[in-house]
């Protein structure tokens, strides 16, 4: 049990940190016993991780199936990590093309996540709403949207993960508007 766990946890850190190939045992050795992987926290970065290995393939509906795996499993995640997953699932059926549904439960985690006092998962939330509406040429709505995540994220400190994606979308906006420089 606790080596089952602890794989799934490695799994995640060594995706996280390029270290694809000792990630891709420990995820085989995973998959192969899922059902008894009891830890919460284990399976959460367990189905996270799983998804966001599909995401970074351009496989959205792979990944989409993936981390929605996590509310049938009989262990379920902590409850801010199923904010999480639905954050990811959100950003997965974007990649779709399911758009008004990913803003709807975007919308929703960022007014959870606000409740809450949750800064990095709410500055996620915006940031992704952002970048959707770039998708859909909606050019003010999401720099207004950009803009508020770099706010939010400003709150946690600086954090670079979710300054750097915040700021990628305004400058990604800016080239579409022609506005080449002020993208610098």
């Amino acid at each position: 049990d606790l080596l089952l766990n602890g794989k799934s946890m490695r799994y995640f850190l060594f995706k996280v940190t390029n270290r694809h190939e000792e990630a891709r045992a420990d995820r085989k050795f995973v998959e192969g016993r899922l059902s008894e992987l009891t830890e919460p926290n284990a399976v959460g970065h367990y189905y996270f991780t799983s998804a966001l290995e599909t995401d970074w393939k351009g496989q959205y509906v792979d990944g989409l199936r993936q981390v929605r795996r996590w509310r049938d499993g009989a262990v379920k995640p902590p409850y801010i990590m199923t904010y999480h997953l639905r954050w990811f699932e959100s950003l997965l059926a974007a990649g779709c093309g399911q758009y008004s549904e990913s803003i709807r439960d975007l919308t929703e985690i960022e007014r959870e996540c606000e409740r809450m006092g949750e800064i990095a998962l709410r500055a996620r939330a915006i940031n992704t709403r952002g970048w959707i509406h770039g998708l859909l040429q909606d050019h003010a709505r999401a720099m207004e949207l950009n803009e508020e995540g770099i706010r939010v994220a400003l709150l946690e400190g600086d954090e670079p993960e979710k300054l750097c994606n915040a700021r990628l979308n305004c400058a990604d906006i800016l080239i579409a508007q022609g506005r080449h420089s002020e993208a610098e």
